[in-house]
């Protein structure tokens, strides 16, 4: 019975790696052998390496019940001991992105909270990420989604260490279109998202900060990348507060770059 396109009827996919602040290496995948029908949904498996990686746990299923858009890219981080992963759900009003909460990487899922965006009904995989970060208490997350009555990328946030999640807002209100956001906090709590957005021509990228948890972000700005289009960005914090950013250039080359702590001070608002 063909599951998924080009005639798969099993697949284990979207495979994520993360590693728990005691050294704990985590692998996460999604598993759709248990799925029903193409109105179903997958699994998502874990397995756990103590030794960095040299022998691994038998796989055990962290999230079950078939509910898990099969084709929605897997996210993963840690708040102290506790593992929290991102996926985009199937609910019965929508697919949309959704935030699990386990004590360690070892233990089962305990809890999981749906991001407060309008339920996006869509009849087919959206293949959109769910991205989060931590700092202390707070959990902040940030995806595409077009249930919204404007689409694009959303940012809400959890002063609960991820047991729920408060407001959402439009990170790019001038953009014709914006998705694929990433994010990082330094050492001092500021959060910077970087995403990819047409506003008047190709796909460019973006960023905008926060120094106070998510309540406000600076205004948009197009970070220097070559002409034409650039996508596909993925993010890192270096000790010192910096944000490295790489990205896809015009489906041909793979650049980086190095924002400093201070590159968005001063398109604060007043």
């Amino acid at each position: 019975m063909e599951l998924l396109g080009e005639g798969l009827s099993a697949s284990f996919s979207f495979g994520t790696l993360g590693i728990s602040p005691d050294g704990t290496v985590v692998a996460a995948w999604q598993d759709i052998i248990e799925m029903e029908d193409q109105g179903s949904g997958a699994d998502v498996h874990v397995a756990v390496s103590t030794d960095d990686g040299e022998t691994w746990t038998e796989e055990r299923v962290a999230i079950a019940t078939n509910a898990v858009c099969p084709c929605c890219q897997l996210t993963m981080t840690f708040n102290g001991p506790e593992m929290l992963l991102g996926y985009r759900k199937i609910y019965a009003d929508g697919r949309d992105s959704t935030v699990a909460r386990a004590r360690n990487a070892a233990s089962p899922i305990s809890a999981e909270a749906r991001l407060p965006f309008a339920a996006w009904d869509i009849d087919g995989c959206p293949l959109k990420p769910t991205e989060m970060a931590v700092d202390g208490d707070w959990v902040f997350a940030a995806a595409y989604t077009a249930g919204e009555a404007e689409p694009g990328v959303y940012f809400s946030r959890s002063s609960n260490r991820g047991a729920s999640f408060e407001g959402s807002f439009r990170v790019h209100p001038g953009a014709a279109y914006s998705d694929a956001p990433e994010m990082t906090v330094a050492p001092d709590g500021r959060i910077r998202l970087v995403w990819q957005a047409k506003v008047d021509g190709p796909r460019r990228l973006f960023t905008a900060e926060s120094l106070d948890h998510g309540g406000v972000f600076s205004a948009p700005l197009e970070l220097p990348t070559p002409a034409g289009n650039s996508f596909w960005p993925a993010t890192a914090a270096g000790p010192d507060g910096t944000t490295y950013v790489t990205w896809q250039q015009d489906n041909e080359e793979v650049f980086l770059l190095a924002l400093p702590i201070e590159a968005a001070a001063s398109n604060m608002p007043e």
